[in-house]
């Protein structure tokens, strides 16, 4: 039997064909999706014009849904920047899911970069996006860890 979760990850490819891809990667830098269960991963930059948003959203199925967004930096990583992007991102999938009557799912925000130094680490580990008064937590990381890996480590996925 397909879940909920599942039926909304269909819903969203569907929805959005013109920004699926394959893998969310960019510039040397990508998120592992192996041991995923149903996903689709979105590219930001298809989505919208003159909005500056994250570059994957990744939507992920199961018993809740999950949808991680992803900022890749390959190089240096500009805290206030990185945090606009994923706000950016935060107001638009909650706008998609109000839209789609999807009330049940978890939000992950992810910033992965080849190098950290260390303030900027700190930075996005310490100042949480706040958006209709809850708190999300960024989630710091180095280029190639699997989004299975951060959500067990980071959340209560099982996977």
């Amino acid at each position: 039997m397909i879940s909920g979760a599942d039926l909304m990850v269909e819903r969203v490819r569907d929805s959005w064909r013109s920004a699926v891809v394959r893998r969310c990667a960019e510039s040397g830098c990508s998120l592992g999706l192996g041991g995923l269960p149903k996903h689709t991963v979105l590219r930001g930059e298809k989505l919208v014009r003159n909005t500056r948003i994250c570059d994957g959203l990744v939507f992920v199925g199961g018993s809740t849904l999950l949808v991680a967004l992803v900022e890749l930096r390959s190089r240096t990583v500009d805290v206030s920047a990185v945090k606009d992007k994923l706000e950016n991102g935060t107001r638009m999938v909650t706008s998609w899911m109000k839209r789609l009557d999807c009330r049940g799912y978890e939000l992950y925000h992810i910033v992965l970069a080849k190098k950290w130094r260390t303030p900027d680490y700190e930075a996005l580990r310490t100042r949480p996006i706040k958006y209709q008064g809850r708190r999300y937590y960024i989630i710091p990381a180095k280029c190639g860890v699997s989004l299975a890996e951060l959500l067990r480590r980071w959340g209560d996925w099982q996977g």
